[in-house]
């Protein structure tokens, strides 16, 4: 609540005093009312306008009294009207002004109103003069309530303004300092803490010696000064609340330990300790405050000093958190892949293993397919992208139900406890299928699954991670992107058998020489279907590059260009039937890809090969995922197969026109995955789609001799293997011998030359500039082996 300072108090109380003895005058006469006045001076003026009347009409001289009472009418404000009217007669002898309306007999002798004087002629009664005169400014109560109303209203605000400036003034020069006694002012001058007595409205009345010393106003005179005018400062965490002798007054309560800050002249800045303790007099009602500044200068900066070094611990003590917190991240996860590392994984793993209550427990191994392929083909930044992905879909997957470890490479391993292993092969395959339908950059990937669990009775806890291991192999040996569980292990022997195989025949060569005789047989027999062979050999190889390393790729195109050499065992009524084949013909034609497969385990001694050939009319039915028909399809019989379907269905038959390309990969995309494999199937759509597709055998290159053509095919193989494992110095060593070969190839020559540029005098070289020019060289090579059985077809048509 704002406190009404003394002077203002005392100007009023003088003013309401001025105002009261106005007031008591004017109700007991002792000022004059203007109405009683105004009132005589009425009658006085009509008596002596009768005695003017009776003049007149004692000579007759009407014409000379009218002008008379027209001229007083016309001048005299107060007068509204006059009408004269003989001795006992109702009617006026003569009216001035508008009489008749506001003459009324009942106020005949009302002054404030009209007057009606008796006029005399001759000392005997002639008539009536009536005088309507204009209302008072005030009138009865009225009147005499306002003028004095008015006047007391002036004289109160008059009185008051004045007693008001005067008292300011006067006040300033009385000596606060006179209600505190000389003795007591000693001591108070003794005290090291600045002492300021302060009265109801925060002024001064008393300060000791020190406060003028911290205030740097010694030999000023303070006294009568309001406190807060010298230019304290509150601490940030005060801002809201009020100067400490505020609160003191406002709650009548002692404050302590406010911390104020001061600048002196010299830009100094001191900070002070303030208590306000309140001081009451007799009637226990607050008249002042006594403040004390103590200088807490030297502590406060010693506190702020502490403060910030805390504050630096503080903030050491957090980045050291998060570099412990990062170090034991880095310590137990993989950097890249944000899974658990094997280190970690296998204390986890020792826990859950030793855990008597952890009844069911399952473990997944997996492993990326054709991981290799992807770095080789995409570049490692891809590869890594892949790898960040599967930590991801894993960690994602599997959440708080289990742990998640990068074993190594492309390879993880997942620890499930508390359910069981068929809800687990569930899972597993859940997560297949998640694999498969997700991609980065443009690149889509699968993984195969090994599952065991502790039903499965493994020795120790290395052993049923060895049990998961056993399964994975058989997972990948068994066509990839597929789950096996370590109790179905039986049911694979004989594709672990085949699996054993194949991997025995990568290291044999396949000679070439067979494969260029075949394919000019098939050619002998039916340039169409070699030219056929071909084109399906390009296109698989365009596939296959996503999908396989180079010794399957090799593999592959070999498969591809011999897929349809068995209609060399096709009787030719059958073979070159200019219309459709009857339901007994086509038993016939079916047994091609049996008489190709043992023509190529004749000539090629090549299991895998003719395993490829057999295989490749097989349809692939998502239906069939995890089961034998899919385990003994590989994923090049189902390349072959799409490649096969779309060429066929792209060139013209004797029975039917060709289809459009965009008609053709419509219709394998309605048979996907019916008929064939959804992946190949992308795959070759975004390559056709992408605008660049063109059979590689329509490129012209140079005839070569028989010979030169087997020793180019020869040369494919060894880049084949040498590009598979990366020999720079046996990828060099085979070009200069294909220079040797194909001597006078332009094409040949220059990538050559190429080459020798980007590996120098050593091999150390940029391997992926020189894998992409063996790649080129590859391509002629192709290309020459096309264009020397096209050659063949032209003279056997000849």
């Amino acid at each position: 609540m704002t406190k009404i300072r003394s002077a203002t108090r005392m100007a009023l109380s003088i003013g309401i005093g001025c105002a009261s003895l106005i007031w008591i005058a004017a109700a007991i006469g002792l000022v004059p009312d203007p109405a009683l006045e105004q009132g005589r001076s009425r009658i006085g003026t009509a008596r002596t306008l009768a005695v003017n009347v009776a003049t007149y009409a004692e000579n007759r001289r009407q014409v000379n009294l009218k002008k008379l009472l027209e001229r007083t009418v016309e001048s005299d404000d107060n007068i509204v009207s006059i009408g004269v009217r003989r001795t006992n007669s109702e009617q006026h002898l003569m009216t001035f002004g508008p009489h008749v309306e506001y003459w009324n007999l009942d106020h005949r002798n009302d002054a404030a109103k009209q007057i009606s004087v008796e006029i005399l002629a001759s000392e005997q009664p002639w008539g009536e003069l009536e005088i309507v005169f204009a209302p008072y400014q005030f009138s009865g109560n009225i009147l005499w309530l306002s003028f004095p109303f008015g006047l007391v209203a002036f004289v109160f605000t008059a009185s008051s303004l004045f007693a008001w400036v005067i008292l300011s003034k006067s006040l300033k020069y009385l000596n606060p300092s006179n209600v505190v006694p000389s003795r007591v002012r000693s001591a108070l001058d003794t005290l090291a803490e600045g002492l300021v007595l302060l009265d109801g409205n925060g002024e001064i009345a008393h300060a000791n010696e020190s406060f003028k010393k911290i205030t740097s106003s010694i030999g000023e005179d303070i006294l009568g000064r309001k406190i807060g005018d010298f230019g304290w400062q509150k601490e940030a965490t005060e801002l809201d609340e009020g100067m400490p002798w505020e609160l003191c007054l406002e709650d009548q309560q002692r404050v302590a330990r406010h911390v104020l800050s001061l600048t002196l002249p010299d830009s100094t800045l001191k900070k002070f300790a303030v208590n306000a303790t309140p001081i009451y007099n007799g009637e226990e009602k607050v008249r002042g405050v006594l403040v004390s500044f103590d200088d807490v200068t030297a502590l406060e900066n010693k506190n702020s000093e502490l403060a910030k070094i805390i504050g630096s611990l503080r903030s050491s003590r957090d980045e050291v958190a998060r570099q412990n917190e990062r170090l034991n991240f880095l310590a137990s996860y993989d950097p890249l892949t944000k899974c658990m590392n094997r280190r970690s994984f296998f204390d986890q793993f020792e826990k859950y293993w030793n855990d008597e209550d952890c009844k069911l427990l399952n473990l997944l191994m997996l492993d990326i397919d054709f991981f290799k392929n992807i770095n080789d083909t995409h570049g490692h930044s891809i590869g890594d992208e892949v790898l960040v992905l599967m930590g991801h879909l894993l960690r994602e997957s599997v959440g708080d139900r289990g742990i998640v470890c990068r074993y190594g490479g492309e390879e993880f391993v997942v620890l499930i406890p508390s359910i069981t292993v068929d809800q687990c092969e569930s899972f597993a395959n859940d997560l297949r299928q998640l694999i498969e339908q997700s991609e980065t950059s443009g690149v889509k990937f699968t993984a195969s699954l090994g599952l065991s669990c502790r039903q499965f009775i493994p020795m120790d806890a290395q052993h049923l991670l060895d049990q998961a291991d056993e399964s994975l192999y058989l997972a990948k040996g068994s066509g990839r992107n597929k789950v096996v569980r370590f109790d179905k292990r039986l049911e694979y022997k004989e594709l672990i058998d085949k699996a054993a195989v194949a991997e025995a025949e990568q290291g044999k060569e396949i000679p070439y020489t067979a494969v260029t005789g075949l394919l000019s047989a098939l050619s002998f027999r039916c340039p169409r279907t070699a030219e056929h062979s071909i084109r399906v050999a390009d296109m698989s190889v365009i596939v296959g590059e996503q999908l396989m390393n180079r010794r399957e790729l090799y593999q592959l195109e070999v498969a591809a260009l011999l897929h349809d050499v068995g209609k060399i065992g096709v009787p030719d009524s059958i073979l070159h039937k200019p219309g459709p084949l009857t339901k007994e013909e086509w038993v016939v034609m079916r047994k091609h890809d049996d008489i190709g497969a043992e023509i190529v385990r004749s000539a090629l001694s090549s299991e895998k090969i003719a395993h490829y050939i057999e295989s490749h009319h097989q349809e692939f039915s998502a239906d069939d995922v995890g089961t034998d028909t899919v385990m003994l399809m590989p994923l090049a019989s189902r390349i072959m197969t799409v490649c096969d379907a779309f060429d066929a269905m792209t060139n013209d038959r004797v029975y039917r026109p060709a289809m459009s390309e965009d008609e053709a990969l419509q219709e394998l995309e309605r048979n996907s995955p019916g008929q064939f494999d959804p992946q190949v199937v992308s795959i070759l759509c975004e390559h056709v789609r992408s605008g660049v597709h063109k059979p590689k055998s329509e490129v012209g290159r140079p005839v070569f001799s028989t010979q030169q053509a087997n020793a180019i095919g020869e040369h494919i193989e060894e880049l084949y293997v040498a590009v598979s494992d990366e020999d720079v110095e046996k990828i060099k060593n085979v070009v200069q011998q294909l220079r040797a070969d194909a001597s006078g190839d332009s094409q040949v020559d220059e990538v050559a030359n190429r080459l020798d540029d980007a590996i120098g005098v050593t091999p150390q070289a940029d391997l992926e500039e020189v894998l992409n020019l063996a790649n080129e060289v590859m391509q002629i090579c192709r290309e020459s082996r096309n264009t020397f059985v096209q050659t063949a077809e032209s003279i056997v048509a000849d």
